[in-house]
């Protein structure tokens, strides 16, 4: 029966899932990048700042410096702010309840081409731990993606709870298109997202649903923490397993402490459904959904808070796949910037001033910073060269210098205290090592953003998609195990720890 009536909405489904937020709150849609009042501001910007730098290029040198300067400050103080207030998270103990008290936990997981990860997936989410008869595990396949549909359904034949949905081909082709046709059939009170090389702690369900439980109805959404298992096998690798410490286990938990919006990660969001379907669940047109739903969370007044409990999974290895994960995620911080910039009286008023400014430096200082970053260099570098040929420069051009001296430094001293502080002791001891070679891996964050910038004007709703399987690892390798502390259920009250795999 249950087929029948997902088939019957099919159609519906796929409608609403299309369309999404611009639908019915056009407003908070990326399908249109920029309204008409925002492109004639940026228009003017444009004309004007091209004028400036062709008719006095030494006065807007200056201007760009005054612009730049207090953003990247500001974000650099948000690091240090949630570098010295860093501390480690520890979860309450999860509760033991009766099966029949518990309610239904919705899995969502959206695959494309992931024919080689399926039966890994599937067996991490066997492992969960809450009862199968309160587990509602949704597999979101393509339908013009048959490898994996076959290797799913394979993978599931004798699991209980586990169901495949099949997305019908139609644009946008994102992922918060699919998770949106398949959200009318979850059946959970509680929704968890996860991705498909994911292998959650089995624990994590039940530290959240204890959290939601203890926060209150006005608590809509956990984020887990992510911990990347090959940071030690790459150098990307390793650069990217410092950048989620100092964002999922440094910043977010900061900016949930304060009440501040923050944006989500894009897997491991444990969500009350009721709250999700609230504020229009995810935007179809988005390419970073998952930042744009916890600024409209908390938008609508709901609270986004983090857990310790974590998901493991792997980064990406391969220049060509960071490249293009990197490029997405820019785009999208850009879109959403652009979208909740809109109506900015309104976002003061949802978000308050504080909020406001959190978000200012936290979006628009990120991608301010990456775009920044080589023009400090290239700057630095050239007053250097300059210097040496033809002698001290001007007393205005040393300020700058001294400036961007102090911003750099800064800079790389603010992330670097973030991340250490928020590694686990093992990381910690193996990743520090990156962080000499930092200079170099923001260079390629910058390409990322200077591509993310191209796509933004030409191809904004377009999803690289990041492989997973045989090009982070060798086919048929299962991905290695990491280690974590957890609690040790086999002692009273959770006093007691051990190391655990996962």
């Amino acid at each position: 029966i249950a087929r029948h009536l997902a088939a019957a909405s099919s159609g519906e489904r796929d409608r609403a899932a299309r369309l999404s937020l611009s639908g019915e709150r056009p407003d908070l849609s990326a399908r249109h990048v920029l309204t008409g009042v925002q492109g004639m501001i940026v228009a003017s910007a444009v004309m004007t700042l091209a004028m400036l730098a062709i008719l006095t290029p030494g006065a807007f040198f200056q201007m760009a410096h005054l612009v730049v300067i207090p953003v990247y400050l500001g974000a650099i103080g948000l690091r240090l702010c949630a570098a010295a207030s860093a501390r480690p998270q520890v979860d309450s103990p999860p509760l033991r309840e009766p099966d029949e008290l518990r309610p239904v936990y919705t899995v969502l997981v959206a695959l494309y081409r992931e024919s080689e990860v399926a039966a890994d997936l599937v067996a991490a989410l066997s492992e969960l731990s809450w009862p199968r008869s309160k587990l509602d595990v949704m597999l979101v396949c393509e339908g013009d993606d048959p490898e994996t549909i076959a290797a799913v359904q394979r993978a599931v034949e004798r699991e209980p709870g586990f169901r495949i949905v099949v997305v019908p081909p139609s644009l946008p082709r994102t992922k918060p298109k699919a998770l949106n046709y398949a959200l009318p059939l979850a059946t959970g009170e509680f929704v968890v997202l996860y991705d498909a090389e994911d292998r959650p702690h089995p624990d994590q369900l039940e530290t959240a649903f204890r959290a939601m439980r203890a926060g209150g109805e006005n608590l809509a959404c956990l984020q887990a923490p992510l911990v990347i298992r090959n940071g030690e096998r790459h150098w990307l690798a390793g650069h990217f397993a410092l950048e989620y410490a100092a964002l999922v286990r440094g910043m977010l938990p900061f900016l949930a402490r304060l009440g501040l919006p923050l944006p989500l990660g894009g897997t491991s969001n444990h969500f009350r459904r009721a709250s999700l379907h609230d504020v229009g669940a995810w935007d179809s047109h988005n390419v970073t959904e998952d930042a744009d739903l916890g600024i409209r969370l908390s938008r609508s007044g709901y609270r986004v808070e983090t857990i310790a409990c974590p998901t493991f999974e792997d980064a990406p290895e391969r220049w060509r796949d960071w490249r293009n994960q990197r490029t997405r995620w820019m785009k999208g911080w850009m879109l959403t910037w652009l979208v909740h910039m809109r109506h900015p009286a309104r976002l003061v008023r949802d978000l308050g001033p504080t909020g406001f400014l959190a978000l200012q430096l936290v979006f628009f200082g990120m991608v301010a910073s990456t775009i920044a970053h080589p023009f400090f260099l290239g700057f630095l570098a050239y007053t250097a060269v300059s210097t040496a040929i033809a002698g001290l420069p001007d007393m205005a051009t040393r300020i700058l210098i001294a400036v961007d001296l102090v911003a750099l430094v800064l800079g790389y001293v603010a992330f670097a205290l973030l991340a250490v502080r928020t590694l686990d002791t093992r990381g910690k001891r193996k990743l520090r090592g990156h962080l000499w070679s930092l200079t170099a891996y923001w260079c390629l964050i910058s390409l990322a953003s200077a591509r993310a910038f191209r796509q933004l004007i030409i191809n904004p709703h377009m999803w690289e998609k990041t492989p997973h399987g045989p090009s982070t690892r060798a086919k048929g390798q299962r991905a290695p195990t990491a280690r974590v502390a957890i609690p040790d259920r086999s002692q009273r009250g959770w006093r007691g720890w051990r190391e655990s795999q996962v």
